[in-house]
């Protein structure tokens, strides 16, 4: 067999298109081969289908394809191109390569096998391709990959952001948490950055999401204001973060109640930090004997311990109405400087995610692409903070703070859950 024959077959080609030569060179490990096609042939425009003679050809164009017993192949070619009178100048659809692509198609399906079984500068070496156009092929496989993924609405949408480099660089993720599959992604994590996933669809389609599982950054809050309607009562504060305002707050009981303690030359609370942020079950057994008699004592910081740690019970029922008792009796009358006392309610949002699936199964909805930690809700931003810790807030969360807790406009949540935490504890409210 000729090797013009040969490579015809290798290559997959069909008339007209078939292989002039063929070129070896032993000292570069290189073949290369030239694709031609015979004269008068017509071609389809690739706007329209319809058959044109050739109009001209372009320059001599070259693709790198799967490696002949470890040469480096490439394939040449002048791409023809056709006049459309309604299209205008187009170059033909070549079978062997997509469009503005350097790589046959032959090489991008065994570059996209490499890149998914090991990271980007393993595969470049592999390949024996560059680092940049190992993210080239990757960027493109990205794009088919999307533009084949039919446009649907998840029910329970998790956001969430990662960081992508060193300082503050961060990327926007959304998943869908029902599949575990990451649907949208974007630069920063801005109201802007979210806001293009609900762009992507109509009003209607909107309609459609049930909750979104987010963290309290309020830029992600705002978004989903915009775009949704009945948004506050399908904003969804995932348990790991609350979970780690409510740890921050007790480390914030802490270090008020240490200092305090060690101008009485009382240093029981020294060295004791992490002991605080442990949950009951992970606190190592060498730890233990200390921490008990830390607990023992009559302590602030012990006492907001136990406040943290008994709300995490509530992730433990599966029915709307025990959950509901728990969160009730899990807020307990918070008295201010005025002698007053916050009576505790339940969100509407909580009432209405907890007749969903998503109560009945917890840990099914989060803000965590791939959802391997068990999170739930607490409702929408307004109710939740309002219930559980006496604030309350307007959509624009502007903060309003009962009795004996004053802070400014700006101050974050983890700064409401330390303030109500020192109330609770017995604290100075400042």
């Amino acid at each position: 067999m000729r090797d013009t024959e040969l490579y015809r077959h290798l290559l997959g080609l069909e008339t007209p298109w078939k292989v002039g030569r063929v070129e070896l060179s032993a000292t570069d490990g290189r073949v290369d081969v030239w694709v031609e096609h015979p004269g008068r042939t017509r071609f389809a425009c690739p706007d329209c289908e319809r058959e044109l003679s050739v109009y001209d050809h372009s320059e001599e164009r070259a693709w790198r394809h799967l490696d002949s017993c470890a040469f480096l192949t490439y394939l040449h070619c002048h791409p023809p191109r056709v006049d459309c009178p309604e299209h205008g100048v187009r170059q033909v659809g070549l079978p062997w390569a997509e469009p503005h692509s350097r790589f046959t198609t032959l090489f991008e399906r065994l570059a996209i096998d490499v890149l998914a079984a090991c990271d980007v500068a393993a595969a470049a070496r592999l390949l024996r391709i560059s680092w940049d156009q190992a993210w080239h092929l990757m960027d493109r496989a990205v794009a088919r990959g999307l533009a084949a993924k039919p446009l649907n609405v998840p029910a329970h949408v998790g956001v969430d952001e990662k960081a992508a480099g060193k300082g503050q660089d961060y990327i926007t993720v959304v998943s869908d948490l029902d599949a575990g599959t990451v649907e949208y992604i974007a630069d920063e994590r801005r109201q802007a950055s979210l806001d293009g996933y609900f762009e992507k669809f109509t009003a209607e389609q909107r309609a459609g999401i049930e909750a979104v599982a987010m963290d309290m950054w309020e830029p992600f809050a705002a978004s989903v204001r915009a775009h949704l309607s009945d948004a506050d009562d399908k904003i969804v504060f995932d348990r790991y973060h609350l979970m780690g305002y409510l740890t921050k707050a007790v480390d914030t009981v802490r270090k008020q109640e240490n200092r305090a303690l060690a101008v009485t030359g009382d240093k029981s609370l020294a060295g004791s930090k992490y002991l605080w942020l442990y949950s009951a079950e992970n606190l190592p057994a060498r730890h233990q004997d200390r921490f008990a008699a830390l607990r023992g004592a009559d302590l602030k910081t012990g006492r907001a311990w136990t406040i943290k740690e008994d709300l995490r019970h509530f992730w433990s029922y599966k029915r709307r109405g025990w959950g509901a008792k728990h969160f009730t009796r899990w807020c307990p009358a918070n008295p201010g400087n005025d002698g007053k006392h916050i009576e505790p309610r339940i969100p509407p949002a909580f009432m209405s995610l907890t007749r969903s699936s998503t109560f009945q199964h917890p840990g099914r909805i989060s803000s965590r692409p791939c959802g391997s930690r068990p999170y739930s809700s607490l409702g929408r931003p307004a109710t939740a903070l309002s219930a559980t810790f006496g604030i309350t807030t307007s959509r624009n969360c502007q903060v309003s703070l009962p009795s004996g807790l004053c802070t400014n406009r700006g101050a974050s949540s983890r700064y409401f859950l330390a303030r109500w935490f020192l109330n609770m504890s017995g604290g100075s409210t400042m």
